[in-house]
């Protein structure tokens, strides 16, 4: 796995290891110094998010081995995030002092793009099934080896499509 580390760093190649620009003048420079807090905070939400994951495989696993349904731990995953979405959509409706548009469903929930983002919503229930089934038939130390090939999917993916 350190091996696939440095080889997804190597590809990746992330600005606060790899410097290739100069800073020409002020202006830029604050652009530079901008974009390396943009970094620097996304870096650390993304390790935040790999740490989340790596703590929802160990505890499946724990349910898992208490008898708890495959079916129960997605249920709950599901009424969750509903449950969060829907009171960050009411705050957001209600509550909030930057919003300053009324609501209408039309405008906003029946266009292309939204339709588009249900879909892949829903087909991510999929991937969510069959780790569900994984992390149930193998060790959480494995299930996280071989699902960081994911990385190598989005590189690879990443290049196709762009």
């Amino acid at each position: 796995s350190t091996l696939t580390l440095i080889g997804v760093i190597g590809v990746a190649q992330p600005s606060f290891l790899f410097r290739n620009s100069t800073i020409i003048n002020e202006t830029s420079q604050a652009t530079s110094t901008n974009n390396d807090d943009k970094r620097a905070s996304g870096i650390f939400v993304a390790l935040l998010c790999a740490f989340s994951i790596s703590m929802g495989i160990v505890l499946n696993k724990k349910l898992i081995e208490r008898k708890v349904r495959q079916s129960i731990i997605l249920f709950h995953f599901i009424l969750t995030t509903f449950m969060m979405l829907l009171i960050i959509q009411t705050y957001h409706w209600t509550l909030s002092k930057t919003n300053q548009r009324q609501f209408n469903i039309k405008k906003i929930y029946l266009t292309k793009n939204f339709i588009y983002a249900t879909i892949l919503a829903t087909l991510q229930l999929i991937p969510m099934v069959l780790s569900q089934k994984s992390i149930k038939r193998e060790h959480p130390s494995v299930f996280t080896i071989v699902q960081a090939s994911d990385i190598v999917f989005a590189i690879i993916l990443h290049n196709i499509f762009s």
